[in-house]
């Protein structure tokens, strides 16, 4: 796991930010192993935006998104990831793993390489205020034909709709009252954006057709 690195956003008005840099000051003084472990934090804002600054501030090869609600169950998924990641040489794609709710049908939590990052120059759009930042990955993903499930490793993902998980203030903040609207102005926004969504297959495309012109030769190093 030394190869890993885990990044969190915490807003710079949380109540338990304290809390937090506690934590994270204390597991690197135990040392976990980690290539990184690091708490960015910064204004509130959408977890749109928020996401694209972890990626900024990454370096690694493969970008997933995460939430706090997750749990890693088994063992050597990087192994398993990495043996997936083989099959596309161009490093183009979207995987995402079993998370005990979606299956197949959604990737909840997208998995992406730095090449499609840096073609695209962003991780998630930015343009929501909560939700749609995994549909729309997942939709660019889709029209280059490049969606991939990991079914035999699962990232479980422990949400309250399922009973998984309480039903805290984070939740209650953006699931409530006024931030109903604010799901449906995303709908909006993810409804009226396809022709972006459209020109960024179109660059991811054309990286496939380049490499598929040019394919890399294989063979026993000397």
């Amino acid at each position: 796991m030394e190869r890993v690195e885990v990044l969190a956003y915490v807003d710079s008005d949380d109540p338990a930010l304290p809390d937090y840099k506690r934590m994270f000051e204390a597991l690197a003084e135990v040392g976990v192993e980690l290539r990184r472990f690091t708490a960015l934090v910064g204004p509130p804002k959408s977890v749109s935006l928020s996401w694209n600054d972890l990626a900024a501030s990454s370096t690694g090869d493969v970008l997933m998104m995460a939430n706090d609600d997750q749990v890693y169950v088994q063992s050597g998924w990087d192994n398993r990831l990495d043996q997936e990641i083989a099959k596309f040489p161009d490093d183009v794609y979207c995987m995402w793993f079993e998370d005990g709710i979606n299956g197949e049908k959604h990737c909840a939590f997208p998995i992406v390489s730095r090449r499609w990052y840096e073609t695209l120059g962003y991780f998630t759009p930015g343009v929501f205020e909560f939700i749609a930042n995994d549909t729309w990955i997942m939709d660019v993903a889709k029209r280059v034909e490049r969606l991939h499930f990991i079914s035999d490793v699962t990232v479980e993902h422990r949400h309250f709709s399922v009973g998984k998980s309480e039903l805290d203030e984070t939740y209650l903040r953006h699931r409530s009252g006024e931030n109903r609207e604010r799901i449906a102005r995303d709908m909006l926004i993810l409804d009226r954006t396809w022709p972006v969504r459209q020109r960024d297959a179109d660059r991811l495309a054309a990286i496939i057709r380049s490499s598929s012109d040019n394919p890399v030769e294989t063979g026993d190093a000397r």
